[in-house]
């Protein structure tokens, strides 16, 4: 920043020079009509913009190129996952620079954020390759209601078997609460022949 307000203070001295040298237009020696300052303004604002409009993404978007780190660092996916992901097809092969790191964009940045969310989520890889449209077709908003909700009941299914299983381990554990044997009814229940 300080090369860019150094640079910034030598085009004010110089657009300064510049003005003082021209013939003053008006009534007095020290002072110009509005119209003859206004040119001279909007081509220093002009200038300005598109010198340091590198420095901005308000007007001037410019495509986000991070390497795998910064990829991983945003996402919290390790970068060897991040590379397996390309390895299996769910993730575009990256761009490389011409020192051979990897460069990903904004729309892979937003590709692995869905992929985290579907993992998150307990989607298979299949439904994440059906939900990314990568073996066949985009899905439509109803294949995509259709892969949801069969997932969701896959889900309830395991929610149903986890509280069988949390019943069965409470009927175990309350054994142990009234017994000062050696012999632990736990140990003894789990390993009973059915």
């Amino acid at each position: 920043m300080t090369d860019q307000s150094a640079t910034d203070a030598q085009i004010d001295k110089n657009y300064r020079q510049d003005a003082a040298r021209r013939p003053n237009k008006g009534k007095d020696a020290g002072e110009g009509t509005a119209c003859s300052k206004k040119p001279a303004s909007i081509w220093f604002f002009i200038f300005h913009i598109l010198i340091y409009s590198n420095c901005s993404n308000y007007r001037f978007k410019r495509k986000i190129m991070i390497k795998i780190g910064e990829l991983s660092a945003k996402t919290g996916v390790k970068i060897e996952t991040i590379r397996y992901f390309e390895t299996i097809g769910l993730m575009p092969e990256a761009q490389r620079k011409s020192s051979g790191h990897r460069v990903y964009d904004e729309a892979q940045l937003r590709r692995l954020i869905f992929i985290s969310r579907c993992r998150v989520l307990g989607f298979s890889q299949a439904d994440i390759r059906s939900l990314l449209g990568i073996d066949d077709h985009s899905p439509s908003c109803d294949e995509v209601l259709a892969i949801t909700s069969h997932h969701r009941k896959t889900i309830k299914s395991k929610i149903a078997d986890l509280r069988k299983l949390e019943r069965q381990l409470e009927t175990i554990s309350s054994a142990c609460l009234t017994n000062d044997t050696l012999d632990c009814p736990i140990i003894e229940s789990l390993s009973q022949i059915h």
